[in-house]
C-alpha cells in the first residue's frame, strides 16, 4: 500500500498512513489552532483498524493543554482497537512535563 502525506498549512505537523499505522511528526508550538487541525486529522485517520501511532516529538518544543487532551483521547480509541499511542524523541523539558502530569503511565514515552 503506497504511504499518503499530509501537511498542515503552517508545516508544524505531518501526516503519514501506511495501513492500520499513522506515524505523525510535530514541529515546533502546537498551540490551540494547530490543535484543531490536529484534532480534525486525527479524527480522519483513526479508523477502527489503527493499531499503532507513532508521534515523533525530535522538533515538537511547545504543546498546549487542548493537544495534549486530544492525545489522551486519541489514545484512548486506539487501545479500544487493542492498540497504543507511542511518542518518540520528546525533549527532556516536556518529557518531564508528562512525566508530571501523570502521562508516563498513559503514553509510551522514548
Amino acid at each position: 500500500m503506497e504511504s499518503t502525506k499530509i501537511l498542515t498549512p503552517a508545516d508544524r505537523s505531518s501526516f503519514f498512513k501506511k495501513e492500520n499505522v499513522i506515524e505523525i511528526d510535530l514541529k515546533g508550538r502546537i498551540g490551540y489552532e494547530d490543535s484543531e487541525y490536529l484534532e480534525a486529522e486525527l479524527k480522519e485517520l483513526i479508523d477502527n483498524d489503527t493499531q499503532k501511532v507513532i508521534i515523533d516529538c525530535k522538533e515538537l518544543t511547545h504543546m498546549c493543554s487542548k493537544a495534549i487532551s486530544l492525545l489522551i483521547t486519541s489514545n484512548n480509541k486506539i487501545a479500544e482497537n487493542g492498540g497504543k499511542l507511542q511518542m518518540l524523541n520528546m525533549k527532556l523539558e516536556i518529557k518531564q512535563l508528562f512525566k508530571l502530569m501523570g502521562l508516563h503511565l498513559v503514553f509510551d514515552l522514548q
